[in-house]
C-alpha cells in the first residue's frame, strides 16, 4: 500500500471577494483558517499535504499476474485487467496476447467506474434499475464515457474502508471463467486485509 500526496494552499481556499472583505474588517472580526485537517501535514509555506492511502504497484502487478496465471492454467482466451488508484488514474494494466484494444479500455472502464461510486460495478447496475423503478430515465454513464455498467469491476477497499483503488477486467466468457471470476481472483491476491463492495446479487 502506498500513500499519494497532494498540497493544497490555503489561500486558495478563499475566493477574491473573501480577501477584500477581510482586509476592511477590525482585527477582532477576522475569521481564522479551519483547524488542520486530519491526517495532513502542515508546511512553512502554509500548505497542507493531505495523505491518501492507495494501492502499490507492485500490489496492482500482483493482481495482474493472478489473472493472467488464472486464464492461462484454464487455456482461456486472453483477458485484460486493469488496477487504478482512488482517482481512477491507472497505475498497472496490460493485455494478453490475441486480444483487442477495446477489452483493454473496457477493463479500465471498469475500474475508473468503481472507484467513482465507490462500489461494484454490480452495485451501479442495481442502482440504475432503484432509480429507473422510481422514474429516472437519466443516461448510464451520467454523461460521463468512462463510467459502465458492466459486470467486472471491483472497488478495493481495507479495513479502515478507505477506497484504495479499483480493478477491472475485460475479455473474459462466461460461468466460472467470466470478468466477475477473474476480478475475484485479483482481489483474492491482495490478501484477506482488502475487500470489495458488491450488489445484492453479486457476494
Amino acid at each position: 500500500m502506498d500513500t499519494m500526496v497532494s498540497c493544497q494552499l490555503r489561500s486558495l481556499l478563499r475566493p477574491a471577494s473573501y480577501w477584500m472583505l477581510e482586509s476592511r474588517r477590525p482585527d477582532s472580526w477576522r475569521t481564522n483558517f479551519p483547524a488542520r485537517r486530519r491526517g495532513s501535514l502542515e508546511t512553512e509555506s502554509g500548505c497542507q499535504m493531505l495523505r491518501r492511502k492507495k494501492l502499490s504497484l507492485d500490489e496492482a502487478t500482483a493482481v495482474i499476474n493472478a489473472v493472467f496465471a488464472h486464464a492461462k492454467a484454464h487455456s482461456q482466451p486472453g483477458v485484460a485487467c486493469v488496477v487504478v488508484d482512488g482517482n481512477g488514474d491507472i497505475i498497472a494494466g496490460a493485455t494478453m496476447d490475441g486480444r483487442a484494444a477495446r477489452v483493454y479500455k473496457s477493463a479500465h472502464r471498469k475500474a475508473y467506474a468503481a472507484v467513482k461510486f465507490e462500489h461494484d460495478t454490480s452495485w451501479i447496475l442495481e442502482l440504475h434499475a432503484r432509480m429507473e423503478a422510481n422514474g429516472h430515465r437519466g443516461p448510464h454513464d451520467w454523461n460521463d464515457p468512462m463510467f459502465t455498467t458492466l459486470a467486472g469491476g471491483y472497488v478495493v477497499v481495507d479495513e479502515d474502508e478507505n477506497v484504495l483503488g479499483g480493478i477491472g477486467v475485460g475479455g473474459g466468457s462466461r460461468g466460472d471463467f467470466s470478468d466477475w471470476s477473474f476480478v475475484k481472483i485479483g482481489l483474492a491476491s491482495l490478501g484477506e486485509a482488502y475487500h470489495h463492495r458488491p450488489g445484492k446479487h453479486e457476494q
